[in-house]
């Protein structure tokens, strides 16, 4: 149960993006080497949940996207993009 804990903390907007969305991609990965596979949709909507207040905004926007759109690269580079503003 422990990762999927790690799947749901929320991110820290004072600490930099990039790694906290490898480590869900790892959890992600660890849970496909184990049996559980999370759809690529999912996961992007999972990085998109756990973003922090700061990011309320992006996650608006990211969240009305059209959900045949919709993958995990796409929304963590939409969120790095963020974070160097």
């Amino acid at each position: 149960m422990l990762i999927f804990a790690d799947v749901m903390t929320p991110l820290i907007d004072m600490k930099p993006m990039q790694p906290q969305v490898n480590a869900l991609t790892m959890t992600s990965q660890q849970m496909a080497s184990a049996g559980l596979p999370v759809d690529n949709k999912l996961l992007a909507f999972l990085l998109v949940l756990r973003l922090p207040d700061s990011y309320n905004t992006l996650k608006t926007i990211l969240s009305s996207m059209d959900s045949s759109k919709v993958a995990t690269k796409g929304m963590a580079s939409q969120i790095l993009a963020e974070e160097c503003q």
